[in-house]
């Protein structure tokens, strides 16, 4: 074997510093794309969980007569702040006669994420005899 076969057969500086630089860049963006990846995963799952804290709220105020006014819920140490309105709804029938005990209720679920302020809001009308 010959020094010019050898030669032709094995990589040269160059060439492994030229494929490092390629490996480094798809490494680089790769872990941009999982960054990116878990923070959404993580918003998703404050999302799920604020509308779940929304969800309870709402269904507690289909059974119980709630009080009118704005009112805000206890922390229970989860980062959400729950804030609750109750409002009589002033409607009439076609005979323009009120339609009494109906009422609208709204609840802001609000939470940082970071620097960021973020929010969750839902609202129901409801009769409650």
């Amino acid at each position: 074997m010959n020094m010019r076969d050898s030669q032709s057969r094995a990589f040269t500086l160059f060439e492994v510093m030229i494929a490092l630089g390629i490996f480094m860049l798809v490494a680089v963006g790769s872990m941009n794309a999982l960054g990116a990846l878990v923070d959404s995963v993580r918003l998703s799952r404050q999302l799920s969980s604020a509308r779940n804290r929304i969800d309870q709220v709402l269904s507690e105020a289909r059974v119980i007569r709630l009080p009118t006014g704005r009112t805000v819920l206890d922390d229970e140490g989860d980062g959400f702040k729950i804030t609750r309105e109750v409002a009589p709804l002033l409607l009439a029938n076609d005979d323009q006669e009120s339609l009494q005990n109906m009422f609208k209720i709204t609840v802001l679920c609000a939470w940082k994420q970071g620097e960021e302020e973020r929010h969750e809001e839902a609202e129901i009308w409801i009769y409650q005899p």
